[in-house]
């Protein structure tokens, strides 16, 4: 596992460092980064009330494509994280949340497991995000196929500088030891509208062959 401290780590950082808003930068269409799809092409709103729309455009980078809304903006991701996107439209009235300027973001990493089995890797990663942070809590799990690939989902409840978040993991197995982790981080208390959201962004997640 030479990525999955990292990953958290950066999420750590992006939820208390408040450096969300300062780096998102409109995107461009060329290759490795933002290509935006026809509107045609774009499958039918069906997210909740608040949840920023349908996953309308399709995001290609070099190693995989996915497709979300059109307000999350690609914004600079830290070195191991392959994207980063934040709802740029966001508001909220959560006065922790306005302190530290966060917004609902998504990232994208590439880990291998290694010498562990993905049974081993899951139980590593959790352990790992109670350490970096404590007090966070796994409430529940899931499994299902991406892109035909055996996917396992994580949901998890932490706290940082007086505000709540929901974070959703989905850990999909890649070619041979590659294991691809799409990490979803909103407010508690927005977490019930996102959730159908973050379900389509990540059943829309392709690795490239």
């Amino acid at each position: 596992m030479k990525n999955t401290i990292l990953i958290i780590v950066v999420a750590v950082f992006l939820i208390i460092g408040g450096v969300i808003g300062s780096e998102i930068y409109l995107t461009k269409t060329h290759k490795g980064s933002v290509a935006l799809a026809p509107d045609s092409a774009a499958p039918e709103s069906q997210t909740d009330s608040g949840a920023g729309g349908a996953a309308a455009r399709l995001v290609v980078k070099d190693d995989f494509s996915l497709r979300a809304p059109k307000e999350w903006l690609e914004a600079g991701a830290p070195v191991g994280v392959s994207l980063m996107l934040v709802n740029n439209n966001e508001q909220t009235s959560n006065v922790a949340a306005k302190k530290i300027n966060f917004r609902s973001y998504l990232s994208v990493s590439y880990d291998t497991l290694a010498n562990n089995t993905k049974e081993q890797y899951l139980e590593i990663l959790k352990s790992n995000l109670k350490q970096a942070i404590p007090g966070a809590i796994f409430t529940d799990s899931d499994s299902l196929l991406i892109d035909s690939r055996p996917t396992d989902v994580l949901e998890a409840e932490i706290s940082q500088q007086g505000a709540d978040f929901k974070v959703l993991m989905f850990v999909v197995s890649g070619e041979g030891k590659d294991v691809w982790v799409i990490s979803f981080n909103t407010l508690k208390e927005n977490g019930d509208n996102y959730k159908n959201l973050f379900y389509q962004i990540a059943e829309s997640f392709k690795v490239k062959s």
